[in-house]
């Protein structure tokens, strides 16, 4: 697989890319994306600070996600506690076609060649995503609260461990 930042001639792919994984989630009753979510603007953006990142597999894209060094806001309060309070970057909004395997684990191992803390949030009701992060070592560290004022369980996981 091959990781590379997604440019503006990948969104029509990545649109599709997450509009699949919404109907996914939707059908494993995981109403994680609400209509809309993520949206044209604010993949355009990400793709701008080169923050939007896709997955090659075969030379086709499949996967999509946004990877952010640096403190993001809705990380700063947890009902819980942070394995570290070391420089990290946060992993958002992955997504994969059915047929892709091993994403996940991709995504984990190249966002360490960034930094050696990696944060990531889910909802409650995504079991696949919860199930994943804990087979590759990511530690539950507690309760953050989104700008729309949801819950999502947080996971860090520190390189080397």
């Amino acid at each position: 697989m091959e990781i590379i930042n997604a440019t503006f001639k990948d969104l029509n792919r990545v649109l599709k890319i997450y509009e699949s994984a919404k109907k996914f989630m939707d059908s494993q009753y995981n109403f994680q994306w609400h209509a809309g979510y993520p949206g044209f603007k604010l993949i355009k953006e990400e793709i701008k600070k080169k923050e939007l990142y896709i997955v090659k597999d075969n030379g086709v894209i499949a996967g999509v996600f946004a990877f952010i060094l640096g403190v993001d806001h809705t990380y700063l309060n947890i009902n819980g506690k942070w394995l570290n309070n070391e420089p990290y970057g946060t992993i958002h909004r992955l997504a994969k076609e059915g047929f892709a395997k091993g994403v996940l684990k991709e995504v984990v191992d190249f966002c360490f060649t960034e930094t050696n803390n990696i944060r990531i949030d889910t909802k409650f009701s995504n079991k696949t995503m919860i199930t994943k992060l804990l087979n590759l070592g990511f530690k539950e560290c507690g309760i953050i609260v989104l700008d729309n004022g949801e819950d999502r369980i947080a996971y860090q996981k520190i390189k080397g461990e």
